[in-house]
């Protein structure tokens, strides 16, 4: 067993590169394909990935104050129609996503409003009927 690196030599640990079916190794560093079954290293600090196309910011917030709008009296679902179109305005000329969270967020928000605005309107019917019970 030698305790330095000679060429071709594998270090004592298994069959020597390119024999018995082993491939031989073509160096340190190469991703998995190197021989050595270890990972590629992790890219250099302040590397980004590539990232698919953004979502709208727009987008989102449409989707959240629709959701919001269900919840507190229409009142959010107000500022998520505007958002909704926005988005959608924004997704049609930059070619971002969230044309589906746009158009989801419009819908919450309209219905939100519409059903909180039943509400009030159904409520005050039942106040003036009450006044004119009381009354006559």
């Amino acid at each position: 067993m030698s305790h330095g690196y000679l060429p071709g030599d594998s270090g004592g640990y298994g069959h020597p590169p390119g024999a018995g079916g082993v491939p031989p190794v073509s160096g340190y560093g190469h991703g998995y394909g190197n021989g050595y079954g270890y990972p590629p290293p992790p890219p250099p600090y302040g590397y980004h990935q590539p990232h698919g196309p953004r979502t709208n910011g727009m987008a989102v917030a449409s989707l959240v104050l629709g959701v919001l709008g269900l919840l507190f009296c229409g009142i959010p679902g107000i500022a998520g129609v505007i958002c909704g179109h926005i988005a959608l305005h924004q997704t049609r000329r930059t070619g971002e996503q969230g044309r589906g969270l746009a158009i989801a967020g419009l819908i919450l928000s309209y219905a939100g409003a519409s059903v909180w605005l039943l509400y009030a309107i159904g409520l005050g019917l039942l106040a003036a009927l009450s006044v004119t019970s009381i009354a006559g």
